[in-house]
């Protein structure tokens, strides 16, 4: 009964990755055939970002109560912010939906993963977030496919938000999800941001490297490419290889978070990243040696992530995990938002050869703080 709950958790939360990956896809083409300007298109995207920040510092003090209601609430909240983004596709009314969508998609992402590591077995928690995982990156590379079906913008978000409901409903109408109840203490919350945020601070920070890796790579692998002479083939290639990675190395990851110490393969795939991204445009200047190393590169990112969520979910009790994956939320909200244009300042003065520099280094960081922090093992619950 466990895993059919973990199953359709996993399914629901990716339905809605499905859903935001095609809103994004379906709303820049929408806004620039209005004739809006690229930075207008992205600073409608910015909504998102900014709703999931805002989600993530408030939930661990507002949520109390069964999960169930929580997850219900985002599903109909988001299911008709998308609806009302296709009959009402006007810049500022769209960049309020899209704030909504951040407040109500970031819901489902905190408290359904807090959900998962609760009835997840100890045992198995690395394989449980893996799969988990690599569902919710498909879902990220399958949104866009809504776009390029031909059903125009206001079908595509539409269809986005059926298949939200849809894939969601069995968790939400599962009679288990209604006994889970993720309610913590006030004094444990208070404890967990003053004290407990040092300690976590390398999940912390790995989490904002893998999303800034998660933006920076699809935003500026094909423009780089090109501006480097590779050609639009090779770029959009060197995308697509670092989201193939993404999803193929997910189960693996999570057979090395049950089976060896977390501290270990956390600092593992840190390393993989930091020397895979350093690669990219530096060593590896042939196609099929760019290509090999951008699968890499999604590879170790993605894989970093897996094992960040299997450390958190064996190393808080139940009536934390939100407060938890509200940090790591915040951290991956803050770095789409202010990491992109970082690393895109760095490629404008280094030159478009440094975006794997640029992206390297932040995982160079996370991997000096695992070192620093080696005992993962220690209890903070």
């Amino acid at each position: 009964m466990a895993k059919r709950l973990e199953l359709g958790i996993s399914v629901g939360i990716a339905g809605y990755s499905v859903g935001l990956s095609a809103t994004y896809a379906a709303l820049a083409l929408h806004l620039q055939s209005q004739g809006h300007s690229a930075f207008d298109v992205a600073l409608n995207a910015a909504a998102s970002p900014l709703g999931m920040v805002l989600c993530a510092a408030l939930l661990p003090r507002i949520s109390r109560g069964p999960a169930h209601k929580w997850l219900l609430a985002s599903a109909f909240v988001s299911a008709g912010a998308l609806v009302l983004c296709a009959l009402l596709p006007t810049f500022w009314v769209l960049w309020l939906l899209r704030f909504v969508l951040g407040l109500s998609t970031n819901v489902m992402f905190v408290v359904g993963e807090s959900s998962l590591m609760t009835i997840a077995e100890r045992s198995a928690v690395g394989k449980t977030m893996a799969l988990y995982n690599a569902l919710v990156t498909l879902g990220y590379a399958c949104g866009p496919l809504l776009v390029l079906s031909g059903i125009g913008h206001a079908g595509t978000l539409a269809a986005a938000s059926a298949i939200m409901l849809g894939l969601s409903a069995p968790a939400l109408l599962s009679p288990e999800l209604r006994q889970i109840d993720l309610s913590p203490s006030r004094d444990k919350v208070a404890l967990s941001r003053l004290s407990w945020l040092a300690r976590l601070l390398p999940l912390i920070l790995a989490t904002a490297a893998v999303a800034i890796f998660d933006n920076g790579a699809l935003s500026f692998f094909p423009t780089s490419a090109i501006a480097l002479g590779y050609g639009e083939r090779v770029g959009a290639s060197l995308a697509s290889a670092a989201l193939v990675g993404a999803v193929v190395i997910q189960i693996p990851a999570g057979i090395l978070a049950d089976r060896y110490r977390k501290a270990s393969v956390l600092s593992a795939f840190a390393a993989a990243a930091f020397l895979s991204c350093s690669a990219i445009y530096t060593f590896a200047l042939a196609e099929a040696a760019l290509l090999l190393a951008a699968f890499t590169a999604g590879a170790a990112a993605f894989g970093l992530y897996t094992v960040v969520l299997a450390s958190v979910a064996e190393q808080f009790s139940k009536d934390l995990l939100v407060t938890a994956n509200s940090m790591l939320a915040l951290a991956w909200g803050l770095g789409s938002l202010m990491g992109v244009p970082t690393v895109g300042a760095v490629m404008d003065a280094l030159g478009s050869k440094y975006v794997g520099v640029a992206l390297a280094s932040l995982f160079a960081v996370a991997l000096i703080l695992f070192w620093r922090r080696s005992d993962s093992k220690q209890e903070l619950a």
